[in-house]
Formats: structure tokens, C-alpha cells, sequence
């Protein structure tokens, strides 16, 4: 009986013992203790000092500012209206070396011209010079020859207007960086249908620049021609007599080349008419042949320039 008496009341100690500790999460005291955990380490927070501030302090007196440095400001001199104004400094002017530095040749300068801004001396051959005269071409001489008491008749007839008028001349050139100027003298040798003879002649050509070996311009120049007649096989030239004439030659010219240069030209001869004489020996024996001759037309020079001198 008291064996079942303990057993009652440690059951009603014991049990609501438990259920209080499983409602509030208590932990039972029979159940095995878990090893306890170390808590985690708290930074400790760094604490801020506040400076601290004296109401009743007085404040600090402000550095002195430093003296400024007087600056004497220099006279100025009243400006005279009669004076005469102060001379400018004179900009250097850099002077280039005549030569190079790397192999001594002379330095070229194109802007003045360099060694081609001198006089030349000039030698011009002319041997391809051929024209065309159309007043040339039907030019006729005729004759009558008497023995005795027969009589035969003769004629000679230029079928061509061909003239081939080589020429040699020689002159002086000016060089300058933008053109030749070219002023030529000489004589020749003339050619035609029927005739021989010489000529004489001038020349002004003043050709632009086309690069450092090629020259074109204009040119003007003068020739006289002084032909004889020597006739077709049948008149001789004591049957007519040519006196010489003067002409005009206006055109373009051209050369390429520097010291040994190649010429040509295209020109417009214009001649004065030649007067022309039958030299009849006798009424029977006598020629006719025109009263003038006329050698105007178009002429095409072609030939080598030397020039001479550095």
C-alpha cells in the first residue's frame, strides 16, 4: 500500500514538470545535456571622441597679412610729334651653303634660277629646214634659138614648190627660272624648183619652261633669199635674172634638251615678190618668163642646239 503510494506521488510531481518544460521549451532535466556551444566573440564597437568645444574659449587672432612690395612705376616721357620713330630690330636672315654638305656639289636653286640665270653662248644647226612656196610651183621659163634660118623653141617649167633652206646660226641665250630667250644671227644655203642661192637670217624666240629639259614659245625672225636660175636642162642661168627679197617668219618653236638640244618649229613665211628679167640677146633670139616670183608659204625647221658655258 505504500510502495503504491510513492509510485502516485512521484508520478504527479514528475509529470507536469515535464509538460511545463516541453510548452515553454524548457529543457528536461533527465534528458542528456547537449556540450554547450561558445557563444560567438562581439566586435567591440570603436567609440567616437567628439572634440569638445569651449563655449568660453576665445578665438585665436588671425595671422597679420604681409606688406606688399611698392613697385616704382617708371617715368613716362611725354611723346614728342616731332620725333623720329625708334629703329626695329633687323630679322636675322638665314644664308644657305653654296654647296652641299654631304658630297660638295653646288646647291641647286630653283627660285633664282641657280648657274642657269647666265648669257650662253649658242650654236644652232639647222639642216632639216623644208617649205612649201605656192607661188613656186608653174613657174616657167621659155626661149627661142635661131641658126641661121632655123629656129627652135625651148621651155622650162618648176613642177613642184618645194624648197629645202638648211641654215647655221649661232647667238646668245639668257636663262632665267621661267624661260629661255633665245637671239640667233646666221646665213644658209637655199634650194628650190630650178634655182640655188643663199640666205640670210635672224631669229628672237622666247620659249616657257616645260621642266628642267623641255622649252615651247613663240619665236620671230627675218630671212632674205637671193636666188639664181639655173634652169631645167633647156635655159642656163644667163637667160633670167632673180634679185633677192626679204620675208617675215612668225610661228612656234620648241627643244628638249639642256646643253645638246633638239629644235623644231612650224612657221609661217611670208615673202616680198622678187623681180624677175629676161635677158633676150636679140629679137630672134629672146626668153619670156614671168615678171615676179613670190616664195611665201609654210616652213618646218628641225635641227640641234649646243649651248656653251656652266
Amino acid at each position: 500500500m505504500k510502495r503504491a503510494l510513492w509510485i502516485f506521488a512521484f508520478a504527479a510531481f514528475i509529470l507536469p514538470q515535464a509538460a511545463i518544460a516541453q510548452e515553454y521549451g524548457g529543457e528536461d532535466e533527465w534528458a542528456d545535456e547537449a556540450p554547450a556551444q561558445p557563444a560567438p566573440a562581439r566586435k567591440k564597437a570603436k567609440a567616437k571622441v567628439q572634440p569638445v568645444v569651449e563655449e568660453d574659449a576665445e578665438e585665436a587672432p588671425a595671422p597679420a597679412p604681409k606688406p606688399r612690395r611698392k613697385v616704382q612705376a617708371a617715368p613716362v616721357a611725354e611723346a614728342d610729334e616731332y620725333a623720329e620713330p625708334a629703329p626695329q630690330p633687323r630679322r636675322q636672315q638665314r644664308v644657305q651653303p653654296a654647296y652641299n654638305n654631304y658630297n660638295r656639289q653646288p646647291r641647286a636653286n630653283y627660285n633664282s634660277g641657280g648657274d642657269e640665270k647666265r648669257v650662253k653662248f649658242l650654236l644652232d644647226l639647222r639642216p632639216g629646214n623644208f617649205g612649201m612656196a605656192d607661188g613656186l610651183e608653174g613657174f616657167e621659163v621659155s626661149g627661142v634659138d635661131c641658126y641661121g634660118l632655123s629656129c627652135y623653141s625651148y621651155t622650162d617649167t618648176v613642177t613642184s614648190g618645194f624648197m629645202w633652206l638648211p641654215t647655221i646660226n649661232a647667238g646668245v641665250g639668257i636663262n632665267t627660272p621661267m624661260m629661255e630667250i633665245d637671239v640667233t644671227a646666221g646665213f644658209g644655203f637655199m634650194m628650190a624648183g630650178g634655182m640655188v642661192g643663199y640666205t640670210l637670217q635672224g631669229d628672237v624666240a622666247a620659249r616657257f619652261k616645260l621642266g628642267e629639259k623641255a622649252t615651247i614659245g613663240p619665236h620671230l625672225g627675218l630671212m632674205y633669199i637671193s636666188p639664181t636660175w639655173y634652169g631645167g636642162g633647156y635655159t642656163t642661168a644667163d637667160d633670167i635674172t632673180i634679185e633677192g627679197a626679204s620675208g617675215i617668219m612668225v610661228g612656234g618653236s620648241l627643244t628638249a634638251g639642256k646643253k645638246v638640244a633638239f629644235v623644231a618649229s612650224i612657221d609661217k613665211l611670208m615673202m616680198s615678190e622678187m623681180a624677175v628679167t629676161a635677158n633676150s640677146l636679140s629679137t630672134y633670139d629672146y626668153v619670156v618668163a614671168p615678171t615676179t616670183l613670190d616664195l611665201s608659204g609654210w616652213l618646218v625647221q628641225l635641227g640641234i642646239m649646243f649651248r656653251f658655258g656652266n
